[in-house]
């Protein structure tokens, strides 16, 4: 099984792969849209998860504009 910990990490990773491919400043994601590439992937989350990573991936240096 795989710890809560680990999946947390997971899904940060993804969202920074799915940010970096898939948007820039003309082609922004919504959170609905990065829900739906996580439940491709079978990770199931809520919009909060979704502000949060987002947050850890600012504070990590990620250029992220909201």
């Amino acid at each position: 099984r795989v710890s809560n910990l680990h999946l947390q990490f997971a899904r940060v990773i993804y969202l920074w792969k799915y940010l970096y491919s898939h948007t820039d400043d003309s082609h922004p994601a919504s959170v609905q849209d990065i829900l739906k590439h996580w439940s491709s992937l079978g990770i199931e989350a809520s919009r909060k998860s979704v502000y949060h990573d987002i947050d850890i991936l600012i504070a990590l240096g990620v250029d992220i504009v909201s």
